[in-house]
């Protein structure tokens, strides 16, 4: 079958070079008595132009008109549950403009508490116990968040190098469990206890999270210094998309190492604190070896590629095959007498 599509291209394209006024050359060639441009092969080509960024600000505003128009309505406004504010395409659509538009709503904070469900989004962070508690009015949340931008971020260059100190002495005690859930029987009550413990590399994770995007060139650089223990993380902060389970370890590293670099503007908040530096430690992390073979496609943030999708075509192939091997079969089994 393949063949006779190849045979049938070749033909095709012979008799549009045939079917030339008298073999004229190829369109975009020099016409007669005019020379063609001398080619420079070794000329590097001109890079495709960048789009133009989009004004953040301009589509913030249009985003958060939109959702303020869909919180106005009779329907919502009656309602107390947060959920019913959040849980529509004019919140998902205004948080999906992500860390560039983080000034524009903390501007907007005063108006709107609502939108302080947005800032956790746009920034990855998880508040502490203590913020929480502060940041249960309106006049807390602003506080809490202008304190964060305005202060705050310089404090976590401190606790990221904290929790990746602890995330590394934790590997290297020999730990790989991150929690564990327990299933036990009480005899004397005929009842079933569930426990659920944490252990320390799980709480030094969960501390590196709680950084938010703040934490990803940290973590893209470390990575970069050959810890790989941290892919899963940075999976966790990008929601899937700047790390794959897909591939060896090397891979799986050149993935992410490529993603950052496609992304870094998208996801990166402004004005990020400077790196904590390196902190001396037991265990460091080993350098890794130069990636070998061809270079994996960039990823883009609109995700990874289906998986699935070579598995199907394989699938396909064979059900194919299978499928002329029965029906010859049947018609040797109908020639018999």
């Amino acid at each position: 079958m393949f063949v006779l599509a190849a045979a049938f291209l070749a033909f095709v394209s012979a008799a549009d070079g045939a079917s030339a006024p008298g073999g004229a050359a190829p369109a975009g060639a020099a016409a007669a008595g005019e020379e063609a441009p001398e080619e420079n092969p070794s000329a590097d080509p001109e890079p495709a132009p960048r789009p133009p960024e989009p004004d953040v600000r301009r589509e913030f505003e249009r985003r958060y008109a939109a959702w303020k128009v869909y919180l106005e309505r009779p329907e919502i406004r009656v309602r107390s549950d947060v959920s019913s504010r959040l849980n529509h395409d004019t919140f998902r659509t205004l948080a999906d403009l992500g860390p560039r538009a983080v000034p524009f709503v903390l501007e907007r904070l005063p108006e709107n508490r609502f939108l302080a469900f947005a800032l956790e989004r746009m920034t990855r962070r998880k508040l502490s116990a203590e913020e929480k508690e502060r940041a249960s009015t309106l006049e807390g949340s602003i506080e809490v968040w202008r304190s964060w931008w305005v202060e705050g971020r310089n404090a976590e260059a401190g606790r990221f190098a904290e929790a990746y100190r602890d995330w590394r002495k934790a590997i290297a005690s020999g730990e790989c469990r991150l929690e564990s859930e327990e299933i036990r029987l009480e005899p004397d009550t005929g009842r079933r206890s569930q426990n659920r413990s944490v252990s320390a590399l799980g709480q030094a994770a969960a501390r590196i999270r709680a950084v938010g995007l703040d934490a990803l060139p940290w973590l893209e650089s470390r990575i970069r210094a050959g810890d790989r223990s941290l892919l899963p993380i940075v999976s966790d902060l990008t929601d899937g998309l700047g790390a794959t389970d897909i591939g060896s370890p090397e891979e799986r590293v050149r993935f992410t190492l490529e993603w950052w670099e496609a992304n870094r503007d998208r996801w990166t908040l402004p004005d990020a604190p400077p790196d904590p530096g390196d902190i001396p430690m037991d265990s460091p992390p080993a350098a890794l070896p130069a990636p070998s073979g061809p270079a994996a496609p960039r990823p883009a943030d609109e995700g990874r590629p289906f998986p699935g999708a070579g598995f199907a075509f394989i699938g396909a192939a064979a059900g194919l095959l299978a499928g002329l091997a029965l029906g010859w079969r049947m018609r040797r089994a109908g020639r018999r007498p």
